[in-house]
C-alpha cells in the first residue's frame, strides 16, 4: 500500500486541508476495506483501476470513478475487489464552496459523481487558477500536511 499527503499551494491553503493519494491492492489482503471515520471535511477523488463500492446489508453499490464524499456523521466503508488508486483533495469545511455552490447540504452524509455536484457549473476564473496550481504542484510536492 502505498498513501501520501501533499501540502496545497499557499494560494490554495485556505481552501484545501491536503491533496493525498493512496495505492492499494486489496485481494488476498488483511486491510480489505477503506474506512472513513466521521468527518466535516468533503473530499475531491479521481480513481483508476477497481472501482470503490459500499455495502448495505446484502446490497453492493459501485461508485463511479470519480466522485465527491460530502461531510459525513457515521463512517464510511469503501470496499475494492482488486487494486485501486487515487488521488484526492480534502477541503477545509468551509472550502469546497469555492468550487461547487452545491448547498452542503445535499452533500452531508453522501457520494456522488463529480458529474452531479458539478452539473451545469461553469468554472470561474478563480477556479482554473486552482486548477492550474494543483497541476503544477502535486508531482513536485512531498510535504506532509
Amino acid at each position: 500500500m502505498i498513501y501520501d499527503e501533499v501540502e496545497p499551494h499557499a494560494k490554495l491553503q485556505r481552501y484545501i486541508k491536503c491533496f493525498w493519494m493512496l495505492d492499494h491492492d486489496y485481494r488476498d489482503s488483511f486491510h480489505d476495506h477503506e474506512r472513513l471515520w466521521a468527518d466535516v471535511h468533503t473530499e475531491l477523488i479521481f480513481t483508476s483501476g477497481q472501482r470503490y463500492f459500499t455495502k448495505t446489508g446484502k446490497r453492493k453499490t459501485v461508485l463511479p470513478a470519480n466522485f465527491v464524499i460530502g461531510p459525513y456523521q457515521k463512517e464510511l466503508e469503501l470496499f475494492s475487489s482488486g487494486r485501486t488508486a487515487l488521488v484526492a483533495a480534502r477541503f477545509w469545511p468551509w472550502g469546497f464552496h469555492t468550487v461547487s455552490r452545491i448547498a452542503m447540504s445535499r452533500l452531508k452524509n453522501t457520494v456522488q459523481s463529480i458529474s452531479n455536484v458539478f452539473a451545469g457549473k461553469k468554472r470561474s476564473p478563480p477556479t482554473l487558477r486552482a486548477l492550474r496550481i494543483l497541476r503544477r504542484r502535486l508531482p513536485r510536492s512531498n510535504e506532509r500536511c
